[in-house]
């Protein structure tokens, strides 16, 4: 995809979700994740080298999932992420069993931790919840 086409698509859904003026754009010269969400600094990074590889649909996709960290306020795949990447449409919480079952769930799933008793707290495997213990985190590549 073009970066000056990504880059514009990707400011318009900042003001869409309410994150322009709160959250910063920036491109990442990195080539081994696709984005990163920098909570210290309230930066949403894309990678060049990932968008310049990949076509709109897979930009999107992972342009709102970096949004759904940053609009749930969590860098973990927790309950409330889930919440907001299903609203966003993200791909990979719509097509997983994994994720749709925990919107459902009244006790902590197989393969997620409890690191709190409220459900929306439950994180997938290994993912620390409170943004607090980490200042950022990266989307990998698929």
């Amino acid at each position: 995809m073009d970066l000056g086409i990504a880059e514009a698509r990707a400011r318009v859904l900042m003001g869409q979700y309410g994150l322009q003026g709160k959250w910063a754009f920036r491109w990442l010269r990195e080539s081994g994740v696709a984005g990163k969400c920098d909570f210290l600094d309230k930066e949403l990074r894309l990678s060049r080298t990932y968008v310049l590889a990949n076509d709109e649909t897979i930009f999107l996709d992972t342009v709102n999932h970096l949004f759904a960290h940053a609009l749930s306020d969590r860098e973990a795949h927790c309950r409330i992420w889930v919440e907001e990447a299903a609203q966003l449409g993200v791909a990979t919480v719509r097509d997983s069993v994994k994720y749709r079952d925990l919107l459902k769930q009244e006790v902590v799933p197989k393969g997620w931790r409890a690191i709190d008793t409220r459900p929306e707290l439950w994180v997938y495997r290994n993912c620390l919840a409170p943004i607090k213990r980490r200042h950022s985190m990266s989307v990998g590549l698929r």
